[in-house]
């Protein structure tokens, strides 16, 4: 594993805190969004193309994580 998984548990992760994932691909994007969901943040966001946020979100829903957080925090899926 690399320096998401090392860095991300330093982080002060709370109920009020808003994430925004930003990488230089999708399987940057799926490590760090996986990392995310386990978080109790109040918002999860991703940046990137239509197609490269549903991709990762089915990524995601093969391993039924995405599901399972939106399920605790009534959460939606937007991209642009």
């Amino acid at each position: 594993m690399g320096k998401y998984e090392e860095v991300f548990p330093q982080l002060n992760i709370n109920e009020t805190s808003y994430i925004i994932i930003v990488t230089r691909g999708h399987r940057d994007d799926t490590r760090v969004l996986k990392l995310a969901i386990a978080t109790p943040a109040r918002y999860i966001a991703m940046i990137g193309s239509k197609r490269k946020v549903l991709n990762v979100i089915r990524e995601l829903r093969v391993r039924s994580i995405a599901r399972r957080r939106r399920c605790r925090s009534g959460a939606r899926r937007q991209s642009p």
